[in-house]
């Protein structure tokens, strides 16, 4: 099954976008293996709240990497 978006629902036009806090949201959804790179996405976002931007993060899926991923974002 190909991925698929449904841009109208993310044009801020037509939908008032929602934030989870003040700054930056980044999401990831997918399969959570090392390939994937989502622990370079949670040291990065770590870089960059220890350096005052405000960034959030949120990660939906599962998979053989997700104990780690877990611990590695506290």
């Amino acid at each position: 099954m190909p991925n698929a978006t449904d841009p109208h629902r993310f044009d801020p036009s037509i939908v008032t976008p929602q934030r989870l806090g003040k700054g930056i949201t980044v999401g990831f959804c997918g399969y959570l293996a090392d390939w994937a790179g989502v622990d370079l996405l949670l040291r990065a976002a770590g870089k960059l709240r220890r350096s005052g931007i405000l960034i959030d993060v949120v990660v939906i899926g599962d998979g053989p990497a997700a104990g780690s991923l877990k611990a590695l974002a506290g």
